[in-house]
Parts: structure tokens; sequence; C-alpha cells
């Protein structure tokens, strides 16, 4: 067998990596289909060592029939704030999981991931806008400096249950603000 070559292409919003050598037409690959756009969220009031759970305002699924179970997630081009940790939760328009009047995304909060139900690391769903199949990718943030925080985008790490592995880059950017409302100016201004 010849040397793997690595393969990008871009599916809906998000771009797939993967080693040529194992990415054949059976094996499913992760995708990000939920916004042509990149995503920019300020989080304001934010402090050194605070944590926060921020969910992707999206949903995550395959392309094909199978499973993938998501074995990382980090930060692109990240200041000031790191991963701590990370789940899935199916999109709740697709599996109503949560207490009724939960949210449909995750958005911003305090709480830990698992005591809002993010707990999955396994993406089983085929991509079907009519039904919204899907999980929500969520993670646990630790903000590291006193000053502002961010990344530029999310870069998930997974393995197919053929063994193939590939990753998904998610164009979400990221803001850690002190100022009093995400609306401040300085805090809507791009992360990086």
């Amino acid at each position: 067998m010849g040397r793997a070559s690595i393969v990008s292409k871009p599916l809906g919003a998000g771009l797939v990596t993967c080693l040529m050598a194992s990415c054949g037409a059976e094996v499913p690959a992760l995708v990000f289909p939920s916004t042509p756009n990149p995503v920019q969220l300020g989080v304001a009031r934010t402090h050194k060592g605070d944590g926060w759970s921020i969910g992707m305002e999206g949903t995550i699924c395959l392309d094909k029939p199978g499973s993938v179970e998501v074995t990382g997630v980090s930060l692109v081009r990240p200041h000031g704030v790191r991963v701590i940790g990370f789940g899935l939760r199916p999109n709740q328009n697709w599996k109503q999981t949560a207490p009724p009047g939960t949210s449909e995304f995750l958005g911003e909060v305090r709480t830990p991931l698992r005591r809002m139900g993010y707990t999955g690391r396994t993406v089983d769903a085929v991509c079907n806008l009519k039904t919204a199949a899907g999980y929500e990718l969520a993670v646990r943030l630790l903000k590291t400096t006193s000053n502002e925080a961010g990344a530029a985008a999310w870069k998930v790490s997974y393995v197919s249950n053929q063994g193939s592995r590939g990753t998904l880059m998610i164009p979400f950017a990221l803001k850690l603000c002190r100022e009093r409302s995400a609306d401040a100016k300085s805090c809507r201004r791009s992360p990086l």
C-alpha cells in the first residue's frame, strides 16, 4: 500500500479532512450544514478563571449512514481560553431530551455541560433538513486571562465506526470580553 494522502473537501459551512486511504464512499463524514456563514459570538462579563459552556448554535450530522465518535474539540487560534470539556445532545427540534421550555440551542451559560444533558460523544444521524436530525456540540471553556479572550473557529476530531479518522472545521468565532454587554462595540469586533 502506498502513502496515504490527505484530502479536504467543503461540505456545508464546514471543512472535512480525512486520509485518502480511509475515505471510501461508504465511510460517513461529519458535517456542519446549519449555517452558510461563519458565526461570531460575544460573551460579556467574563473574568479570569470563569468556566463557560458554549453551544455552537447549529447541528452536526453525517453525510451518509453510519456513526462517528467525536474524540476531541480544539479551538483555532485561541488566546486566553482553553477547552476543558465537550459533549453532544440531540438537536431539540429532532429529539426532545431536555425539560420542556429549554431553548433549541444552548447559547452561552455558566452551567456545566453534563447538567444540561451534553453527555454524548456519538453522531449517528444523517443530515435531514426536514427532520432537523443531528446533534448540537457544546464545549466547556476556561478563561485563562484577565484580558479579552477568544478563538477563530472550532476543530472537531472524530473516528468513524470503520476506524477512519477525520476533522471538521466549524466557522464559529468566539470572544469573551469584560464589558457589561455583549452588544458593546469592542465585544462585537472580530476576536482576532
